[in-house]
């Protein structure tokens, strides 16, 4: 079957929407609840999640640690301010570089 593909093209396309979607978390008892919780629709072929632009009382995760200390900085999917929806992978890389550098590691 695969053998066809050999003399016809063939070709995924992912559309990615701008609509994004926004959890409330908060601490309760050293355990981590979810507010104004919502019933999610079940995930469909080529939806995913990227749990990026974290901030912590409405402040951006890089900005707070910043307060805590200049020397800390966090690398990963959380810490990356996603502006365009669709893949996150080049960004992560983009955003560590830039901090490494910051740090001359």
């Amino acid at each position: 079957m695969l053998k066809i593909f050999k003399f016809l093209p063939f070709c995924i396309d992912q559309i990615f929407y701008f609509k994004k979607d926004k959890i409330k978390l908060q601490v309760d008892k050293k355990t981590i609840v979810e507010k104004n919780v919502y019933i999610r629709k079940k995930k469909r072929l080529g939806e995913s999640i990227h749990y990026c632009n974290l901030k912590i009382n409405n402040v951006d995760i890089n900005k707070f640690l910043a307060k805590i200390n200049p020397n800390i900085s966090g690398l990963g999917m959380l810490f990356v301010n996603q502006r365009k929806p669709g893949p996150i992978s080049n960004e992560i890389i983009l955003d560590a570089k830039l901090k490494c550098k910051k740090i001359a590691i």
